[in-house]
């Protein structure tokens, strides 16, 4: 009977050792680490519903804006001024405005020739900043209690981005805008219709 010899009865075990510990080694280093949970909830990405809501929201936050410190409080009638936009840029203001005194009416049919007009909105942890370039309407009807009202373009340029959290979505693009606003807002932005 020949005796094995003992180193390699332990060449064996040894090896499947080995292999065992860089198996392991290799499990551990391609395992998920925890911390990389989005425990948050916070997206990975910004939806086209999400995105687009932001936009719109701003666009007309920004006009209202201009509106208010320009217009608002103004006697009615034709409208012909140049302003400066809430951040930066240049707004030329036409057209009219009136007000139905006995039902605190207001009706508008003006236009914004918007020339680099630069807007930020925060809105819980929304974020959107657009520079604007182009003419959109303020037309329609408005009191404390009802609202009626349209901002239409044929050739808006936006450029800027949606922020939520650390994610960002960038937009520069120039096409068509529309927005109507009454106890609701429907928006199409070049071709994304969103409502809220």
């Amino acid at each position: 009977m020949k005796t094995k010899n003992a180193s390699s009865f332990f060449k064996i075990p040894s090896l499947l050792m080995v292999l065992s510990l860089f198996a392991l080694i290799f499990i551990n280093a391609c395992k998920k680490d925890d911390t990389d949970d989005n425990t948050d909830n916070t997206p990975q990405t910004i939806s086209d519903t999400d995105f687009y809501k932001r936009v719109a929201s701003s666009i007309i936050a920004c006009v209202v804006d201009i509106y208010n410190q320009n217009i608002a409080g103004t006697p009615g009638g034709g409208k012909d001024l140049v302003v400066n936009g809430p951040l930066e840029g240049t707004c030329h203001i036409t057209g009219s405005c009136s007000q139905d005194t006995q039902n605190d009416i207001t009706t508008t049919d003006l236009n914004f020739d918007m020339d680099s007009i630069t807007y930020q909105q925060t809105v819980l942890t929304w974020n959107t900043q657009l520079k604007l370039h182009g003419s959109i309407s303020f037309d329609g009807s408005f009191s404390d209690t009802y609202t009626s009202v349209t901002h239409d373009s044929q050739y808006l340029y936006i450029d800027g981005k949606v922020t939520y959290g650390t994610v960002s979505r960038i937009i520069r693009m120039t096409g068509i805008v529309s927005i109507n606003r009454s106890s609701s807002v429907t928006a199409v932005i070049f071709g994304h219709t969103v409502s809220w």
